[in-house]
């Protein structure tokens, strides 16, 4: 069965969870791994996004140069928008996690988050952070959101496109497309099982 599009408050109170058994963005990313047809269409439009990358047009900025080269630790900026665009067109938002400086007031790091390890309060102000939220003895570890107004320690920016009547949660563009995308997979599992058997008939 197609997984129940539900929002619900989670055991202990405080993050809500996605999806029936709050699994919805494992079940959206099953159909982008399972859908050759998905798959091309959601990397096509990733690579139009992204395109050539960041670049600073005009007068020479090192600072921005920097940034760009060298978004945290190991990524470029531009990697990090590859990963952003991926998750915006597979779930229709993405997390940033914001790394402020020790000494307060400038950005040091940003890192991307995979959607599917994050959970939300109800008005997006706390995030809840888990490798497997399937894992019932796994800690989760918990952030603030975004907040300029108080650069201080790891927040979370949480980007998601506007769809009215929106929820807690983002849902992506192709949402009444699931069923087309579902048969998609499910036709070759069926041209996979006739070419096993040879096209032999059966009942």
């Amino acid at each position: 069965r197609q997984p129940e599009y539900k929002e619900k408050k989670g055991e202990g109170g405080g993050y809500i969870e996605f999806g029936f058994k709050n699994d919805y963005p494992n079940y959206l990313n099953d159909l982008f791994n399972k859908s050759a047809k998905h798959n091309a269409i959601i990397k096509g439009k990733v690579n139009y996004i992204t395109g050539n990358g960041f670049k600073i047009v005009g007068d020479v900025d090192p600072i921005g140069e920097q940034f760009i080269a060298s978004a945290n630790q190991s990524e470029s900026l531009t990697e990090i928008l590859r990963k952003t665009s991926t998750d915006i067109e597979i779930f229709g938002g993405a997390y940033l996690q914001i790394i402020w400086s020790q000494a307060g007031g400038n950005l040091a790091e940003v890192y991307h988050l995979d959607y599917t390890k994050v959970r939300s309060n109800e008005d997006n102000t706390q995030f809840w952070y888990k490798e497997d939220w399937s894992d019932r003895n796994e800690k989760h570890k918990v952030y603030s959101a975004f907040n300029p107004n108080h650069p201080e320690g790891k927040q979370i920016l949480y980007v998601k496109e506007y769809r009215p009547n929106m929820g807690i949660y983002s849902l992506p563009g192709y949402f009444g497309a699931l069923n087309y995308i579902e048969s998609d997979i499910e036709i070759s599992k069926h041209v996979l099982g006739n070419a096993q058997t040879g096209f032999s008939a059966s009942k």
